[in-house]
């Protein structure tokens, strides 16, 4: 028995399945292109600002934990 990463419903499916349906695969993909368009966004922002190194340190902790590594 799994647990939706999206809708947070339980549901049979596969050893690796973290979805319950292609719905809620398409939401939480969505969710992600939002989130990493939102922090690209105050990273630049950030950059033009001329933001302390501290600040840009955490907007890149940020962007480990939302996009791991492939």
């Amino acid at each position: 028995m799994h647990r939706c990463q999206t809708c947070q419903t339980r549901f049979d499916g596969r050893a690796d399945a973290r979805f319950c349906s292609p719905r809620c695969r398409k939401t939480n993909a969505r969710r992600l292109q939002a989130d990493a368009r939102d922090l690209l966004m105050r990273q630049t922002r950030a950059i033009i600002d001329g933001a302390d190194p501290g600040v840009l340190a955490a907007i890149a902790r940020e962007a480990e934990r939302l996009l791991p590594a492939a």
